[in-house]
């Protein structure tokens, strides 16, 4: 069964190998998407503004299809195809990178439980900064990682890990917080 469904510019096709899929569940469960996907149209007004002309276009039409197949035996669903921008300021995009990022964590933290590995999950954060210092702080935080790696005490006892850098906004105030 296809189903096709437009939501806020954005053409949804939901695939299943049976008549069982509820176009509605699949479509209520995507809005989260389309909302970014304006958020992503009101970026690339902004984009335009300041001259990033490719950029803007490129967000502009960034997840204008959406391509997902839903398993009628254990209800998964799975992008097939989507065009997306891959741009940094892409609220869609980074959306698909976070549930990319987690679902890959999810595996590994899998496959550490079984393996009996003893396994921590850390948040590092600092004050926020102003967005003019926000490339400094991001290297900064960064060789303040490896210092950390790199001690003896430490490399002893971590067989490995996994890094990610999350940077919020706080609108009321202007500045960003990496952690």
């Amino acid at each position: 069964m296809v189903a096709k469904t437009i939501i806020h510019n954005l053409t949804i096709n939901v695939n299943s190998p049976n008549n069982s899929t509820d176009k509605h569940e699949v479509c209520s469960n995507l809005e989260k998407v389309a909302q970014r996907k304006k958020a992503a149209i009101t970026i690339s007004g902004k984009l335009h503004l300041i001259g990033e002309e490719k950029r803007a276009i490129l967000m502009r039409a960034c997840n204008t299809v959406l391509e997902i197949y839903k398993c009628s035996n254990c209800g998964k669903t799975k992008v097939l195809n989507a065009h997306l921008c891959r741009d940094r300021l892409c609220p869609t995009c980074q959306y698909l990178l976070s549930v990319k990022r987690y679902n890959q964590m999810q595996e590994t933290i899998k496959h550490l439980n079984v393996a009996a590995y003893e396994w921590r999950f850390i948040t590092l954060t600092i004050r926020n900064c102003a967005p003019e210092d926000l490339t400094q702080t991001i290297s900064q935080m960064l060789k303040s990682w490896d210092r950390i790696c790199k001690r003896r005490t430490i490399k002893r006892i971590l067989k490995g890990w996994g890094r990610s850098l999350e940077i919020t906004y706080n609108r009321n105030v202007g500045s960003f917080h990496p952690h």
